[in-house]
């Protein structure tokens, strides 16, 4: 990827149910299955949802998980797997200083956004903590994922055109509300490689993603 040092992508939210370990979980399986790098599943998030869903896993994983009790440590331990990794994903917890300890030590910040006007509307509480973590690290990327969008929506647009008030960029692939998202997760399992639209949706939101990270120059 040319780089010697490992990227981080964090997904951070300050707001809890905003979908923030499913889209860990399959971008991470995403991540693993298409790059061909070593990339590392960080649960920074006291709820340890991600952890709990790949323990339920009975084949093996094509990438590494650990689990972190607070992302406050996430500054001491993230030099050290950036040597041993190329990607980290970091599901992080939804509590403002965490969020910004851990965007802080992004390549990458994510960001899941709800298609609703309320939830919108919550955010003015987290961009000026997005902004406060780019003023601590000039060179970090900041990206907004449309997440658990109803089918057949005009939401969407509406949506997009509210966060642009923010002055932080929407990546183009929406995450659907599917119920494959939901079942796969008491198999162990994520929906790359299962049929239907939920795999090829997050294989595109991954494309964004590396985008986002590696801009053309």
């Amino acid at each position: 990827m040319g780089h010697t040092r490992g990227q981080v992508i964090a997904i951070a939210n300050t707001t809890g149910g905003v979908g923030k370990s499913t889209l860990a979980g399959n971008l991470t399986r995403a991540l693993a299955a298409q790059t061909n790098q070593r990339v590392l599943l960080v649960d920074a998030d006291p709820q340890a949802s991600v952890t709990t869903w790949f323990d339920l896993a009975t084949d093996d994983l094509p990438f590494d998980r650990t689990q972190l009790t607070t992302a406050r440590v996430l500054p001491q331990q993230l030099p050290r797997l950036r040597q041993q990794y190329d990607l980290i994903i970091v599901d992080c917890p939804p509590m403002q200083r965490d969020v910004t300890a851990a965007v802080t030590q992004a390549d990458l910040g994510l960001v899941p956004v709800l298609p609703s006007p309320l939830d919108v509307l919550a955010y003015s509480e987290l961009v000026p903590l997005l902004r406060q973590a780019q003023g601590m690290k000039p060179r970090l990327a900041l990206r907004f994922v449309m997440n658990q969008l109803a089918p057949r929506t005009a939401l969407a647009r509406e949506v997009r055109e509210t966060l642009t008030d923010a002055d932080i960029p929407v990546l183009p692939t929406y995450i659907h509300d599917r119920h494959m998202y939901h079942r796969v997760v008491a198999q162990g399992a994520t929906v790359v490689g299962e049929p239907g639209p939920a795999g090829g949706e997050i294989l595109a939101l991954m494309k964004d993603v590396l985008d986002a990270l590696n801009p053309a120059a």
